[in-house]
């Protein structure tokens, strides 16, 4: 029975027949006859399969962990699924009070971001392979820029080690903070000893970029932060912020837009340090004068940050002398 017999059958029934099922006849039709005939159904194509090496770089190998951020919706009564930070919170019964979690930068994350953190890491160490060449540079003063990196990264370390929240290094970062602390002591002098360990922590520091495993003793406890880092190499860090960043990055509203991420990255820089500066066992630290600068200066650069997430130029010009200003306050009273 073709398509002709079938429309001819259909008509009549004196039924009218629209294409859809003419098709649907047709097809049953078809089907019935070949069944008939013997003819074997056509196999299910099978799904493709991939090499997983092939697909890490473009699927999530866990959705939940890797690509979603920020807190699920809670109903009355339930925790959220995720604590600010990336932490899972403990799920409540219903009509139970829900259970407390951190607010949203209650920590370090509130003076700066992982990703800044991550950044500034990696600026470094592109700093580091330049001021670690050879003997005959490092001791004509390359030595002092070291100094001034590893002490900085010790920081950084020591900041990922008690960061609320994700980031990365935080397994090593003890381990980390130890090693950077420790070269950027030694790094007072152009040593040939002072030399090899400057390209230990610099070979240290291109495997924790790279992604590898380093190989350093297991980290000490932190007993308070001067064992970190010092207060000079610091004040020489958030210098070069003001004076080399921050001004003639907002001399004009044309560097401002083109200049967004860097103003970012080193407004936190800043906030971050001035935290740094009036932590226990840190030089003037609990000195009432001391931690008020300190404090003014984490102020105006997470006013600045505001400005630059905002697009408010005239905001960001007045926020850099006020970070200009706590920084001249202090160095009156504290240098």
């Amino acid at each position: 029975m073709n398509a002709s017999r079938t429309h001819r059958a259909a008509r009549l029934v004196g039924r009218p027949v629209t294409k859809s099922q003419l098709v649907l006849a047709v097809w049953l039709i078809s089907a019935a006859t070949l069944f008939a005939q013997g003819v074997p159904a056509r196999k299910r194509v099978r799904p493709p399969e991939f090499d997983p090496r092939e697909t890490a770089g473009i699927f999530f190998s866990d959705v939940f962990r890797d690509a979603v951020q920020g807190s699920r919706p809670t109903s009355p009564g339930v925790a959220p699924a995720f604590a600010p930070g990336g932490m899972p919170a403990v799920p409540t019964s219903p009509g139970a009070p829900a259970t407390p979690v951190p607010a949203p930068g209650s920590g370090w994350s509130q003076w700066i971001a992982a990703s800044s953190l991550e950044d500034e890491i990696k600026a470094i160490k592109l700093q580091v392979d330049r001021a670690v060449t050879t003997p005959n540079q490092f001791r004509s003063g390359d030595y002092n820029h070291c100094r001034r990196h590893f002490s900085v990264l010790a920081m950084l370390f020591g900041i990922i080690e008690e960061f609320d929240g994700d980031v990365r290094w935080k397994s090593s970062s003890a381990a980390m903070r130890q090693a950077f602390a420790r070269a950027a002591a030694n790094c007072k002098t152009g040593s040939d000893q002072a030399y090899n360990e400057a390209k230990l922590r610099k070979l240290d520091l291109e495997d924790a970029i790279g992604g590898g495993s380093v190989n350093l003793p297991e980290g000490k406890p932190r007993e308070n932060w001067a064992g970190v880092c010092d207060r000079a190499p610091l004040m020489q860090r958030l210098e070069i912020a003001l004076q080399e960043q921050l001004q003639p990055k907002t001399a004009n509203q044309g560097d401002f837009r083109s200049n967004v991420e860097e103003l970012l990255r080193e407004a936190q820089m800043i906030s971050a340090i001035g935290r740094v500066l009036k932590q226990d066992g840190m030089m003037d630290a609990g000195d009432d004068d001391y931690d008020q600068w300190c404090d003014s200066m984490s102020t105006a650069a997470k006013s600045l940050i505001e400005a630059i997430k905002s697009n408010e130029y005239d905001r960001a010009v007045t926020a850099v002398g006020q970070i200009g200003q706590s920084c001249s306050g202090c160095h009156e009273l504290y240098r």
